[in-house]
């Protein structure tokens, strides 16, 4: 029997005092219906014996090493093209889900709304030890997503649950970003049908205390800007949403 749920994992060097964790976050989930796929993105640690010991004792996982650093895209549509579920689950390799009703309630609402294509959930910030630093809830009505969606990504992606078919539909993840993949699969999915999120806190998306450079932080800010001219035709508020993408590059630029 084939699974309703293809849970993505994606996984680089440094990562790996994660994995027991995000597993047991994935197996304490109501639904069990479900394969994890996961996509070892060029670490050189003890991932892989790791990952292997788990799948010798839950067949539902399994394990994709590439040996040198693909791109976030490609990694993701790898774990994309070989998923057999309906549905696509993502949890990155250092996010956690916080409710086991999680999958349950994503799938009763995609099964509820066909003309849904993609669900999220609000989200609880964490750092690396696990502590609670906020938490924030997305818009949860598709008109009001659609109407801020060039304003702000409204999807976290280890929160969200989206039709596999629709993903395919569009071109899966664009390979030429090396960023905001997940932002540009919201904007092509968006405008063919209706997005959404659900009330609750059923994510804990992990940031990390690294020093991100300028330049990574005015690139991702000027290729945001491209985004959103891509898609001006398809959402309202376009003007709204470039001048302040404008305004918070250049005081970027300025201030560093």
């Amino acid at each position: 029997m084939f699974p309703k749920i293809s849970i993505i994992t994606i996984t680089h060097q440094g990562r790996e005092k994660y994995i027991p964790e995000l597993l047991q976050s994935i197996k304490s989930q109501s639904f069990q219906n479900w394969e994890l796929i996961i996509v070892d993105n060029g670490s050189y640690d003890d991932t892989k014996n790791l990952i292997e010991k788990e799948m010798m004792h839950d067949p539902r996982i399994s394990y994709i090493k590439n040996d040198t650093d693909q791109g976030i895209s490609l990694a993701r549509n790898q774990a994309l093209q070989k998923a057999k579920g309906e549905y696509i689950a993502v949890l990155d390799s250092d996010d956690l889900w916080a409710d086991k009703e999680k999958l349950t309630k994503q799938i009763a609402y995609l099964e509820t709304n066909q003309n849904c294509a993609a669900v999220g959930t609000g989200v609880i910030v964490i750092d690396e030890q696990n502590k609670e630093l906020s938490r924030y809830q997305n818009e949860t009505d598709a008109k009001k997503i659609k109407q801020n969606l060039l304003f702000k990504n409204q999807i976290a992606h280890s929160s969200v649950m989206y039709k596999k078919a629709a993903a395919l539909h569009v071109g899966g993840y664009d390979t030429k970003l090396p960023f905001l993949e997940d932002y540009n699969l919201w904007l092509k999915m968006g405008a063919m049908w209706k997005l959404a999120n659900l009330e609750g806190f059923m994510t804990k998306y992990r940031i990390h205390q690294t020093n991100v450079t300028k330049e990574k932080i005015l690139a991702m800010m000027k290729m945001n800007i491209k985004l959103i001219v891509k898609y001006k035709h398809d959402y309202p508020g376009f003007w709204r949403a470039y001048i302040r993408r404008v305004l918070h590059y250049i005081a970027k630029r300025i201030t560093g």
